[in-house]
């Protein structure tokens, strides 16, 4: 049978060579396409460190000398500290809410300001751990409201006191490898006093932006979150409980909370969703997507075209065929057989051109979403698929075989199967 296909392959020698050529180019167009938008939507894929569906934040206005309503006796900071808590609590006690916590303004999807800082891990070599910080207060609900997964310790609470710190998992491999790190100092080479804290804990890694790469997070836990207000700003969040209707519950809030949850010079500002606030920190590459797949179809269409036309020139043969006792079977696979070995010839003369491409322009084709010096070693290590040349470009290159292999053998066997519906008759009478 192989001899057969390579003699037909042969005979039609002129439309194989134009759809030969035609799969080349689109193999080689296909790899570049797919590449910008594939890795994007793998970075998506990965678990982000938590879970903020059902999650809200309400932001928090504390009014200043000058402004209307404010009481000067109610601006200590012991009072300042008893009125924001007393907005939580009335938060806890309402049965809508399962979960509230106090936060800073510098967890996930709510600030980028906390994104870039460094914590020096060799004073010779000027090595640094590049992290975000988060602050948060210590006995707080926010862990298990975010659903953060713990790694460390194992089979035991998290001792969740002030001067302690809470570190991702990413970054404990790269301060203490194989080890188990709770009780441990978190900047051993630094004397920087806020590395100096214990570490209480270790959760898996968490995205600061939901389309980007992990970032090594360091979480603070400061007795009192009002104390920070001068750094950051505090809010509450909360997790309804379930089975809450949220649409009627959250528009109930915005009516009436900003004149029900007044505590001294604390106000209330909006209600919104952790999950829509974290997708608005992503970037908005959506007509970009939308054109590059427009254009992956457009060619993809087009070597269908070419495939569908080419295989309906030969109804005569296949009523020829069929009227000779031909099995449908095997006139299918003999069509199908010589156009895959177009499609695998032209995607490994089309990738060549890509390697070509790729090595003597010196295209950084694995590049992250986040500026280089954000990511660690061992973020890479475990994306490989992103960030290892070889194993990204055998990925990038299969999804690419595997779309163009679906749309030639489809624009195959639909004609091939039309053509099958017909006597032999009347497929001769026409020709």
């Amino acid at each position: 049978m192989f001899k057969q296909i390579l003699k037909q392959l042969w005979y039609y020698r002129r439309g194989n060579a134009w759809l030969f050529i035609e799969m080349t180019l689109i193999a080689a167009a296909s790899w570049f396409l797919v590449n910008a938008i594939w890795p994007n939507a793998y970075r998506k894929s990965q678990p982000d460190g938590y879970d903020a569906r059902g999650v809200y934040a309400v932001e928090i206005r504390r009014l200043h000398d000058g402004q209307t309503g404010y009481r000067p006796e109610m601006d200590s900071r012991e009072r300042r500290s008893a009125d924001f808590h007393r907005i939580g609590q009335t938060l806890r006690d309402m049965p809508e809410i399962e979960y509230a916590a106090a936060v800073g303004s510098t967890m996930p999807g709510l600030s980028l300001s906390n994104y870039n800082h460094g914590m020096e891990l060799d004073s010779v070599t000027g090595e640094y751990l590049p992290y975000a910080y988060h602050l948060r207060e210590a006995g707080g609900e926010d862990l298990k409201m975010m659903g953060y997964r713990q790694i460390w310790p194992e089979g035991a609470p998290i001792e969740d006191v002030p001067g302690t710190v809470i570190i991702t998992e990413d970054v404990a491999e790269t301060l203490f490898p194989g080890e188990n790190p709770v009780g441990r100092r978190l900047g051993r080479y630094s004397d920087q006093s806020q590395y100096g804290w214990t570490i209480a804990g270790v959760i898996a890694p968490v995205k600061v932006e939901k389309d980007k790469e992990y970032r090594p997070m360091i979480f603070f836990t400061t007795p009192d979150i009002v104390r920070e207000e001068d750094n950051i700003d505090a809010l509450w969040c909360f997790r309804l409980a379930p089975g809450v209707d949220e649409e009627e519950f959250i528009h109930k809030a915005k009516m009436t909370w900003r004149e029900d949850l007044v505590f001294g010079n604390y106000r209330t500002g909006s209600v919104f969703p952790m999950e829509r606030r974290l997708k608005d920190t992503m970037a908005d590459t959506f007509i970009w997507r939308a054109l590059l797949v427009f254009v992956l179809l457009c060619v993809l269409i087009g070597v269908a075209s070419f495939t569908w036309l080419r295989t309906r020139e030969r109804r005569g043969e296949i009523g020829v065929r069929r009227a000779m006792g031909g099995s449908r079977g095997i006139l299918v696979m003999q069509q199908l057989a010589e156009v895959w070995m177009l499609w695998f010839l032209a995607m490994l003369l089309g990738l060549v051109i890509v390697l070509n491409i790729l090595l003597i322009g010196k295209v950084n084709f694995c590049a992250s979403a986040l500026y280089d010096g954000y990511i660690l070693d061992l973020t890479r290590e475990r994306l490989s698929v992103l960030f290892d040349p070889v194993r990204h470009f055998l990925a990038v290159s299969g999804i690419a075989a595997a779309v163009m292999l679906a749309v030639v053998t489809l624009s195959t066997i639909v004609p091939v199967a039309g053509a099958m519906r017909e006597s032999p008759a009347e497929v001769l009478k026409d020709e």
